[in-house]
């Protein structure tokens, strides 16, 4: 008599964890500093929405997929954002400096 096998016939691996990627830190720089420029540009003359603009168009670059970075979404998003806030920042801006002209 031969003695009972003591291994399984297989041995289950166990899960392996795959990284994620990073997220860009210029694209959520980008995006918070697009958000304040919208909420606050009005009171700061459109000023922070011009970083918001320079991060997000160098988050852009930074988030190609050959880079291994995430964050292009919210890169797009911090130009959407921007780019009207400072319309709107330079309107009412207009509006409140003409009647001093």
């Amino acid at each position: 008599m031969t003695a009972p096998h003591p291994y399984y016939p297989y041995m289950p691996y166990a899960p392996v964890p795959v990284p994620r990627q990073p997220t860009s830190g210029l694209a959520i720089a980008a995006l918070i500093t697009a958000i304040a420029g919208l909420l606050f540009g009005w009171l700061f003359f459109g000023i922070p929405c011009i970083p918001a603009l320079v991060l997000a168009h160098l988050a852009v670059s930074d988030t190609t997929p050959a880079s291994g970075r995430r964050g292009r979404a919210l890169a797009v998003a911090a130009l959407a954002i921007a780019y009207p806030g400072i319309i709107i920042a330079s309107v009412i801006v207009a509006m409140t400096l003409a009647p001093f002209l």
